[in-house]
């Protein structure tokens, strides 16, 4: 009985093992800088931030390719989620209190961002 018990556990352990290890490709699409778009399945991390790359295929078979975020103008997935490049201005802060300033002068530089779209209308966000 109790190797009956810990086959029953090993097998369960092992299903979730597996089941978190597989790897969530989902279909979309990536404009690259260069207008270039590709179709496939890219791996879906559920980005909080925009990504530093992302994994692309083409099909669940063919290898894998790593796409930089600097060659990266547009990417969707699924329409779960959609990430496009933009000129912003923008004011970089530290982190570390002890290295903020006093000064109300902005310092805003200009820099090419991938931004998270959120809602798509008229006038997006």
């Amino acid at each position: 009985m109790n190797s009956r018990k810990r086959k029953s556990t090993l097998l369960i352990l092992l299903f979730t093992i597996s089941f978190f290890a597989q790897t969530n490709y989902e279909k979309g699409y990536v404009i690259k800088t260069n207008g270039e778009k590709i179709e496939g399945l890219i791996l879906n991390k559920d980005w909080l931030y925009a990504p530093d790359q992302i994994i692309f295929k083409s099909n669940l078979e063919s290898e894998t390719i790593s796409i930089n975020e600097k060659d990266i103008k547009k990417i969707e997935i699924d329409e779960k989620f959609v990430f496009e490049r933009f000129t912003v201005d923008i004011q970089r802060y530290s982190n570390n209190l002890n290295n903020l300033d006093d000064s109300r002068v902005t310092d805003l530089k200009k820099e090419s961002l991938l931004l998270e779209l959120l809602v798509e209308g008229e006038v997006s966000l």
